[in-house]
Formats: C-alpha cells, sequence, structure tokens
C-alpha cells in the first residue's frame, strides 16, 4: 500500500504491508536538483504539500509533491529516477493526482503561467510529450476506454478536453465548467460526466469521436465541490461539501433520488460489489444500494476526520484519516 506525506521540510514515498499496516519502508525525496530548499510554494493547510495520489504498475511507484519535485521509485523504495518541474504557481497548491496509461505517467501539471499536461517514461523519466492547457484546475485525470480508443480526460475551470495518451494528440474539447474546478470527471458507456459547484453537473457523449461532443443534459442543483462523481451507465452519484447526495439518471439527468447525511464530503464514492461507499469528513463511511431508490446498507466510524478517497482492493477498503491508516475487511 503507497502513499505519500509531507511537510514544511520534509516529502515522502511510504509503503506499508496491507496484512498488517506495517511501514516497509519510505523514501525521503530529496537532493533533486531545482528544488526548492528555503522558498516553499504557498498551499493551504487542507491542501498541504501532498495531496496528490501516487501512482504504481507493480513495478515502479511515481509521486508528486506541490514544490514540484516527481520522483519514482521502485518496489524496495530505491530512486529510480527524479526531477524538478518548477514550483507550481497556483494559489490552493497543487492537488491533480498520476495517471498511468501503460508505460507512460501521465502529469497534470496546473500553473497560472504555464498549465499543460507532460507524459513521462514511467521506466526511465524520459519525456515523451507536452502540450498546453488554457485554464488550471485541481482535480486529476482520468482514463477511459472509449469504444477502444484510449483517452486521458482532463478538466479545467472552462471547459473538459480529451487527449491520446501516447501521443498527446488533442481529441476533442467541451467548454461546460465555470469556477474553480476540484472536482474530476467520471465515465461510464461513451459519456463522460463533470459537476463541479459554481458550474452545472453535464454529460457529454464522446462515443461519436467528434471534435467538438454533444452535450445530452445538464442538471444545475447541489454540486460537489472537492468530491467527484460516481457514475454508471445508469446512475449518477453526486456527493457535496454539506452533506446532500444526489443519484441522478445519467441518461436523461433526471433525479432518481436525494438524500441529506449529517456530514459533508471531500472524499470520492467508489462502487464496489453494487455498493457505494462514502467516506463523510468526520470519518463515517455511508454505505447504500446504487438503485432507484435510497436505500441504507450500513455505516461505519474510524473515530477521526478523512479527507482522502478509499482504495478498494481484493475485497478490502484502506482508507487514510488524519492520523491513522485502516485496512478493512469483511468477517469470513
Amino acid at each position: 500500500l503507497f502513499l505519500t506525506a509531507a511537510d514544511d521540510l520534509v516529502r515522502q514515498v511510504l509503503c506499508h504491508d496491507t496484512e498488517t499496516g506495517e511501514e516497509l519502508w519510505h523514501h525521503d525525496v530529496e537532493g533533486i536538483p531545482g528544488s526548492p530548499e528555503q522558498e516553499l510554494p504557498r498551499v493551504l493547510e487542507e491542501t498541504g504539500f501532498a495531496a496528490p495520489t501516487p501512482v504504481t504498475d507493480g513495478r515502479y511507484v511515481a509521486a508528486v509533491f506541490a514544490t514540484g519535485e516527481l520522483v519514482c521509485v521502485n518496489m524496495k523504495g530505491e530512486r529510480v529516477w527524479a526531477k524538478h518541474l518548477g514550483v507550481p504557481k497556483n494559489h490552493y497548491g497543487h492537488a491533480s493526482s498520476l495517471l498511468r496509461s501503460e508505460d507512460l505517467l501521465i502529469v497534470q501539471y496546473d500553473d497560472k503561467t504555464n498549465p499543460r499536461l507532460l507524459a513521462f517514461d514511467l521506466a526511465t523519466g524520459e519525456a515523451a510529450w507536452e502540450v498546453k492547457r488554457d485554464a488550471i484546475s485541481w482535480s486529476s485525470p482520468i482514463l477511459v476506454d472509449n469504444g477502444g480508443r484510449m483517452e486521458v480526460v482532463v478538466t479545467n475551470s472552462k471547459e473538459v478536453d480529451g487527449y491520446d495518451p501516447k501521443t498527446g494528440k488533442h481529441l476533442w474539447r467541451v467548454e461546460c465548467l465555470a469556477g474553480e474546478v476540484a472536482t474530476s470527471a467520471a465515465y461510464a458507456d461513451g459519456v463522460v460526466f463533470v459537476a463541479s459547484e459554481g458550474a452545472t453537473a453535464a454529460a457529454i457523449d464522446i462515443s461519436t469521436r467528434k471534435e467538438n461532443p454533444e452535450i445530452l443534459w445538464k442538471w444545475e442543483d447541489s454540486l460537489p465541490d472537492a468530491a467527484s462523481p460516481l457514475a454508471t451507465k445508469d446512475y449518477l452519484i453526486l456527493p457535496t461539501a454539506f452533506g446532500l447526495v444526489t443519484c441522478l439518471n445519467a441518461k436523461t439527468g433526471e433525479v432518481f433520488w436525494e438524500h441529506e447525511f449529517d456530514e459533508g464530503f471531500s472524499s470520492s464514492p467508489i462502487l464496489a460489489d453494487g455498493c457505494v461507499y462514502l467516506v463523510d469528513m468526520r470519518g463515517t463511511t455511508r454505505i447504500f444500494k446504487l438503485d432507484k431508490a435510497f436505500e441504507s446498507l450500513g455505516e461505519g466510524p474510524v473515530g477521526e476526520p478523512v479527507y482522502a478517497t478509499p482504495a478498494y482492493v481484493d475485497g478490502r477498503i484502506y482508507l487514510r484519516g488524519l492520523s491513522r491508516l485502516f485496512g478493512i475487511a469483511g468477517k469470513k
């Protein structure tokens, strides 16, 4: 289990045993030419220096920090390569998580003066391609299979874009966003879904592979602030920072149901075994059925705030709380 940690002095990549939670190793991110030693970028306390999620292909682990340091280590925690991308001028701090597409590492590097999308060979760090972006955001890229064509989908404060992960070629664009976008896109059955407070929720049909895809529908009620939407071909789940969760018909945008919890959400929902797991900011996981009517299946508090999205692997859920790491499994 891999995660990152950072403060004013230290940036680290950590590896924990999934059976016991024991820390197996940590790698100190230091000694990278060009990295800031004294003048660190200003970041919000809520964002910190290690907001982006690392990525792995089972051989390498790559991580990026708000200082602009990008590092790749092997399964033993030994450095393979590292580089400094420049300190990003970003008024909340860099928050976009990394993405892997086959042997490439995709980095959404949003800087006020030079926002861009980058790709590196994961094994060597060699640059593969770079494209300029029009505006910044705090969302993360996603990789979708659009009828056999892989696409990297990214959002910013104005639009949604699709790119070829192998070459960086721009494939399509839709202008439908506004404000300071922190939510990532979601995808299901040929449709990209975006939703952000200050803008709208929109369903975009990219199955036609047009340069200007059609917007199927829009919805303008309660929208996410930081938590990203969850989509299937039938349902779209929209969690909010004030506790209201909405389930929309993914095909029409009509409301199936709304349910208000007593705490808001920063982490994004995940779908596992037909159930939605959504962790609120107090650290209680709300579990409910993905259906046309709301049906709670239970809840599980961990006793401390949780802001990060959980990971689901082999029947277990891993949660990162404010001060502890949790591995949760069902009873056998």
